[in-house]
């Protein structure tokens, strides 16, 4: 049974296109350019970052932008950080229709769905915080 599927990302220093895996998805060994491939597919792209092209330049994909940046400083640091959290959200918390939206420095969620005591607290012990309305969460990266 097929467990990936690849999404070709052009090297931001050669533009060589590199085959990058995701298994968010449906992981049918379909390929996508990083133009064509669905939110979906595009949500699990950097978990194998920093990829490392032919030419030796180590980079990762904005998955917002749809482009791929040199992965040096702190902007690169965020967004794997904020990959491999959304990554652990997911099993964290087990609800359909989990929206999330990175904005600027924040993560934040909706989950549809109350959330049991449980939920609430490993998401409390990952630094979530709660908006007003319950179903909203923050986290500051």
């Amino acid at each position: 049974m097929p467990a990936y599927d690849t999404i070709y990302c052009p090297c931001p220093n050669c533009g060589l296109e590199y085959p990058c895996q995701s298994k968010s998805g449906e992981c049918m060994l379909a390929e996508f350019s990083l133009l064509s491939a669905s939110p979906l597919v595009l949500e699990g792209v950097n978990s194998g970052a920093p990829f490392i092209c032919k030419c030796g330049e180590k980079f990762m994909v904005d998955t917002h932008t749809r482009k791929t940046l040199i992965a040096r400083g702190e902007k690169a640091m965020l967004m794997s950080r904020a990959e491999r959290i959304i990554e652990g959200l997911r099993v964290m918390v087990d609800k359909p229709g989990l929206g999330v939206l990175a904005e600027h420095n924040e993560l934040h969620i909706v989950c549809s769905g109350h959330l049991s005591k449980e939920e609430v607290k490993r998401m409390e012990q990952c630094g979530w915080m709660q908006e007003r309305d319950s179903e909203t969460w923050k986290l500051h990266l």
